[in-house]
């Protein structure tokens, strides 16, 4: 609902602020006092386009400001939380836009710097506004299958519709997914294939590598390490000069003197040491020569398994182990794709039988809207009739759009399905006899606009989410009887929304909750438009201005007492 609504040095307004209420708002005046500047201000703060021309002469910046309560909006409520606008539940939603003469303009939410598209998707959750100006959600094709599932309370079968239709979805995105190109899943088989054999046939031991490099560098240096073996014994044994003879020489020498000096023990018990140590390495090296054998074929073996190692390195992995744990995905992968095969058969056969259920979900939910359209045109026809708009014909038109290999069947052809289902639907109307039926957006008469968006508001007014209506001029071209029904109408809307009305009719404004005057006032040098909430006997007096002019007579305001309190 909108609380207030404040205007700023916009067109010819100065300053002014307008404190609406629930229920039947009427905004009343003379031709040019400036009621259409205030519907289109609201018009900017709710989305639609500004032009610094509307910045009041002398003034650097026009600024419009409004208050909403968002009660139970939760539309609107949802659009703040996803777009990171701060609102406490509970408190009003404030709207601002600042229109400069630089072309810098700025839009706030709640504070929050917002750009123009953002402020314009929370205004079409706010406000209606119907007649000369285009802010009119009715007017967008894609709310008119929403509103005629719930005029025939078909939201349930919509949304079980809806929820079947995003299944399929996920299971052709799921076979998709499955379903490799041929060619490619021919290919990859035969590498996996390839792989795993070619791993499995090496019979690869975690470690082995580095054994293997040891190996390698002793088969590879097997001559030298014979040579250095063969002069190392017969330095230490082997000819009369040898290390181990000489040893023995020695301790037999000094065993003839050390009763003569007890440090030729000590040194003669060192040598016997060493004596010992360098027999125990001749017979060391004696065995190593003895089974010492030198292998060509052993090297060559293991130089060709080192390079079979590498080149696996390079292919599959940097170590054994590596490329051991290859093959194990290798082998789940091959699983996988052949697996997959069997999926790829279940999948198909999901699709098939959830194709079958949309089929018969949406030509049942098909059926009821045709019969729900049926009762809606009627209920149409009977507002327009009551609107002087008997020569009316409104149709809601139900269309489906032929696609070959689409999912729904209905006499041999294939249709396309959507999560609202095949019908393609759109409000039609022709305002008068002769003329063809056209889509509710190429009406011209601002009057006939006005008056069918009423008959739907009408129908619609338990159903319609936008809970504050405008309705801009909208007694253009109708008056007496016809005016005092389009005054009802308000006013049975009025118990469930906000209504605020622009007319000239008294038989109109008299069902008003609260009426305000607007007028225009040369201030010294400038025209400025101001406004005015009006009391019970300034009501009667404008009532009686729009009955009779200007030459307001008793009689004239008897009749206008008469006629508000008979509202």
């Amino acid at each position: 609902m909108l609380d207030h609504l404040r205007i700023r040095n916009y067109a010819l307004i100065e300053d002014l602020k307008i404190n609406f209420q629930k229920g039947f708002n009427v905004l009343t005046g003379e031709t040019g006092a400036g009621k259409s500047i205030i519907i289109g201000a609201l018009n900017i703060i709710l989305g639609e386009k500004a032009s610094m021309e509307n910045v009041r002469t002398g003034e650097e910046k026009a600024m419009i400001e409004a208050m909403f309560d968002i009660s139970n909006n939760l539309q609107v409520e949802s659009i703040l939380e996803h777009s990171g606008i701060e609102h406490e539940r509970g408190e009003m939603l404030i709207l601002r836009r600042e229109i400069t003469v630089d072309k810098k303009s700025k839009n706030y939410v709640n504070s929050t710097p917002v750009p123009l598209s953002k402020l314009k998707e929370i205004g079409d959750f706010l406000v209606d506004i119907h007649g000369q100006h285009e802010h009119q959600s009715l007017l967008k094709i894609n709310t008119h299958i929403e509103l005629l599932d719930k005029f025939g309370h078909l939201e349930k079968e919509r949304e079980e519709l809806s929820i079947s239709f995003e299944a399929y979805v996920q299971l052709k995105d799921t076979l998709e997914k499955l379903q490799m190109n041929e060619q490619e899943k021919t290919r990859l088989l035969e590498l996996l294939k390839f792989s795993i054999e070619e791993i499995e046939i090496a019979d690869l031991k975690a470690g082995e590598d580095i054994e293997l490099d040891k190996e390698y560098n002793l088969l590879n240096n097997q001559e030298k390490l014979f040579q250095s073996v063969e002069s190392s014994y017969n330095n230490l044994y082997g000819s009369e000069s040898d290390l181990y003879s000489k040893l023995k020489e020695t301790i037999n020498i000094l065993s003839d003197v050390e009763k003569y000096d007890s440090n030729i023990v000590s040194i003669k018990q060192n040598l016997e040491e060493a004596y010992y140590q360098v027999e125990d390495a001749v017979a060391t090296l004696r065995d190593y020569k003895s089974s010492f054998q030198f292998s060509p074929e052993r090297l060559e073996s293991v130089i060709d398994r080192i390079e079979l190692i590498n080149k696996f390195k390079k292919k599959y992995g940097e170590t054994v182990e590596k490329i051991v744990a290859y093959k194990e995905k290798s082998l789940m992968d091959l699983q996988a794709i052949e697996k997959s095969e069997e999926e790829i058969e279940k999948t198909k056969e999901a699709i098939r039988t959830k194709e079958g259920e949309l089929n018969k979900l949406a030509v049942n939910l098909s059926g009821r809207r045709r019969v729900v359209a049926k009762l809606f045109e009627e209920r149409i026809m009977e507002h327009l009739n009551d609107l002087d708009m008997q020569k009316s014909l409104f149709q809601v038109n139900i269309a489906y759009i032929e696609k070959p290999g689409g999912i729904v069947h209905i006499d041999e052809k294939q249709y396309k399905l959507s999560a609202t289902g095949i019908d393609n639907i759109e409000f039609l109307i022709a305002p008068n006899v002769g003329e063809e039926l056209k889509p509710l957006r190429k009406i011209v008469s601002g009057g006939e606009m006005s008056r069918i968006m009423l008959a739907l508001k009408t129908v619609l007014n338990e159903v319609d989410k936008v809970n504050t209506l405008v309705f801009d001029e909208v007694d253009a071209g109708i008056g007496g009887k016809t005016s005092d029904v389009v005054g009802k109408k308000m006013d049975f809307l009025s118990r469930n929304k906000q209504v605020i009305v622009i007319t000239h009719q008294a038989q109109i404004s008299r069902y008003a909750d609260k009426h305000f005057f607007i007028l225009k006032e040369v201030v010294g040098d400038r025209t400025i438009t101001r406004l005015k909430e009006l009391s019970y006997d300034e009501k009667v007096q404008e009532t009686a201005r729009m009955i009779a002019g200007e030459n307001i007579t008793s009689t004239t305001l008897q009749h206008a007492k008469e006629l508000i309190e008979s509202a």
